[in-house]
């Protein structure tokens, strides 16, 4: 819940975010899983958030936008196009969302690189 929460925050409100996974969190190989295929797609898997989950999260950015500033066209033809507007409301939470992993031992650590690639090109 605290991924789908961040990512659609990432989204929707534009302000960079950051989820810090500490150990217990990492025991799951569903969390690893979608943070990995979150790293190497920018997407999270369907069963987490849900094409109608993005449906809502356009839905609400473009409502966000259009409070502040009414006069304005959002990026022109994008927010008329849905799929344009999808698209940007994923790229804008791939932008946005920054994920720490905390492993409690180089082992861990070891186990999370050798099990979730995507995830591995990105530590540091």
């Amino acid at each position: 819940e605290a991924l789908q929460a961040a990512y659609k925050d990432a989204g929707v409100l534009g302000l960079p975010v950051v989820l810090l996974l500490k150990e217990d969190q990492l025991q799951s190989h569903e969390a690893l899983g979608a943070i990995n295929e979150l790293i190497c797609t920018g997407q999270l898997p369907d069963h987490i958030f849900s094409k109608m989950a993005i449906t809502q999260a356009v839905h609400d950015m473009r409502t966000k936008q259009q409070a502040e500033q009414p006069h304005h066209k959002h990026g022109g033809h994008q927010n008329h196009v849905p799929v344009m507007a999808a698209e940007h409301f994923v790229a804008r939470a791939w932008e946005n969302l920054h994920v720490v992993i905390c492993p409690s031992s180089p082992e861990e650590l070891d186990s999370i690189a050798a099990n979730f690639p995507g995830v591995a090109r990105h530590m540091f």
